[in-house]
């Protein structure tokens, strides 16, 4: 509700953290919780599969093929610092990743979604992994830099590996994709529906 406060709680245990006060921010990302909006190469999207985050069945299934390559999404384009966090639940894959072009080999992180912890890193400020019940998790990958990006997010079966011969139908599930252009660390999660969606300051 607009004018309302906002309260902040551990999302494990419900403790309150007192109230939320953030600054103005952006989520980028369009569509925010339907995977079929991206390109999907060498994967299908199985939408509303899961139950997520917010209690609802809107989680999306990332469901590789049998090809022998990237099993992922592309989402939009940004330049200069930014950060991209998005939550993540194993399936039959349970790393996930997620790395900026024009340099993948230098700008990436990889998450291990059964132990809930970053596997390797390069080329970004920070990468860290958030917790949520029921085997969700919120992984964040800020980038520090000043030339052209594109955001993509794939699983694998291997820490630093990025392309594999697939089998159709396995994956992990995705939702609530969000990317802040300027950001050094995520705000609360803002979820859109078809365009970009900007959440006023808390005053």
């Amino acid at each position: 509700v607009s004018g309302a406060p906002r309260f902040d709680h551990d999302p494990l245990t419900g403790e309150s953290l007192g109230l939320l006060v953030e600054e103005a921010r952006t989520n980028d990302i369009a569509s925010s919780e339907v995977l079929s909006s991206f390109s999907a190469p060498g994967a299908t999207i199985g939408s509303n599969e899961l139950v997520s985050p917010d209690g609802l069945v809107t989680a999306d299934k990332l469901k590789e093929d049998s090809s022998n390559g990237y099993h992922r999404v592309d989402f939009i384009a940004s330049t200069g610092a930014h950060t991209i966090s998005f939550f993540a639940k194993s399936g039959e894959r349970n790393i996930v990743y997620s790395y900026l072009l024009p340099s993948p080999e230098q700008q990436y992180a990889f998450f291990d979604l059964n132990s809930g912890t970053v596997l390797s890193t390069s080329g970004v400020t920070n990468a860290y992994m958030e917790e949520y019940p029921n085997g969700w998790y919120r992984c964040v990958i800020v980038r520090a830099g000043t030339g052209f990006s594109n955001g993509r997010i794939g699983m694998t079966t291997t820490d630093g590996v990025f392309q594999y011969s697939g089998t159709t139908g396995e994956g992990l599930y995705l939702w609530g994709i969000q990317q802040e252009d300027g950001a050094t660390f995520p705000s609360s999660y803002i979820p859109t529906a078809g365009t970009s969606l900007t959440r006023a300051a808390d005053v």
